[in-house]
């Protein structure tokens, strides 16, 4: 089935998981050319075999990594766990990450948000073996309401926590239940504020200005008990 074939199946929402190869220039210089394509050639074969189990088409193998679709976030969340646990070689250990989204094709070619924020999530392994997934998937894992091994181990992992934090110069954080993970990772100042917000429409937001020195952003979504009076 080719990619177009299956978004016409697969409309609205999808889940996204993007995997590569840690540490594979080490492997390469260690192993040398002839070896190390034949062990790329067996994680290959491997990342195909679990994304076509799991109801999901391969977009591209690009370098040593591997970018596929899947019906839900759950099986995207399944392709991540299958392929850390089992890369197809055991010389070799793999990062992923795991997001939702909607895509489209556009010239033949794969576009969307999505597609950039799941390298992203991905990269917060920063080169280590690892499975991140993102607050998005994590939301719809949690309402699928599925429960086994290969999920559990969700709640102890929000990457998109830590990910923007890390990049501000101070935090200001709603609940306590966030103050520990936020303060470890933004390098200035964390306070906790109780954020009530009135329920208004906001517009679209801008981008910075060149010259601007202050960008303030707001990373989440407002509950109906952060509403007064709720």
């Amino acid at each position: 089935m080719t990619l177009a074939e299956w978004l016409e199946r697969h409309e609205g929402e999808v889940g996204l998981a993007a995997a590569e190869l840690v540490e594979s220039t080490s492997l390469l210089y260690e192993v040398e050319t002839v070896r190390y394509s034949q062990v790329l050639r067996q994680t290959r074969v491997r990342s195909d075999e679990v994304v076509a189990s799991l109801g999901g088409v391969v977009v591209d193998h690009a370098g040593d990594g591997v970018l596929a679709l899947f019906p839900d976030s759950v099986c995207a969340l399944r392709f991540a766990s299958a392929v850390f646990a089992a890369p197809g070689h055991d010389r070799v250990r793999v990062r992923a990450g795991v997001h939702c989204g909607s895509v489209r094709i556009e010239g033949g070619i794969l576009v969307g948000r999505a597609i950039h924020l799941c390298a992203r999530v991905m990269d917060w392994a920063r080169g280590e073996p690892a499975i991140w997934v993102s607050e998005a998937a994590r939301a719809r894992i949690d309402a699928s309401g599925e429960r086994d091994a290969d999920l559990e181990w969700l709640a102890l992992h929000r990457p998109l926590v830590e990910w923007p934090t890390s990049m501000a110069i101070a935090a200001v954080v709603h609940s306590r239940h966030y103050m520990e993970r936020v303060a470890s990772a933004c390098p200035g100042p964390v306070i906790e504020l109780p954020l009530p917000v009135q329920e208004i429409e906001l517009a679209e937001p801008q981008r910075r200005q060149p010259g601007s020195a202050l960008v303030v952003a707001t990373v989440g979504h407002v509950n109906p008990n952060k509403l007064p009076g709720e």
